[in-house]
């Protein structure tokens, strides 16, 4: 997503491997490297700087609503706070593989 100052917000996820399967998942546990939450928003320079400053998720959640792991397609919804203020609230599809 851009901002209005040029940079770029970017969500990312980790969640096990039964999310081929569907389900909803923490967006603030179990704790990834770094400790890190497992949902997170990285806020960078430019599209296409890779490092920028993450921030972790203080509550909500990430659903997995439907998942396709062979041809690697994924849907779903979030709905989370975050340590900075912001609220995330939407759908996502993910693309796996392209």
């Amino acid at each position: 997503m851009s901002l209005s100052n040029g940079r770029v917000v970017r969500v990312a996820f980790a969640i096990s491997t039964q999310g081929a399967s569907g389900g909803t998942y923490s967006a603030t546990s179990p704790l990834q490297q770094y400790g890190f939450t497992p949902l997170t928003l990285g806020v960078a320079n430019n599209a296409t700087t890779g490092a920028g400053n993450r921030i972790n998720a203080t509550s909500g959640g990430v659903t997995v609503t439907s998942a396709d792991a062979g041809k690697g397609l994924f849907y779903g919804t979030i709905d989370a706070h975050f340590a900075d203020g912001t609220r995330l609230a939407g759908g996502w599809t993910c693309r796996v593989g392209e």
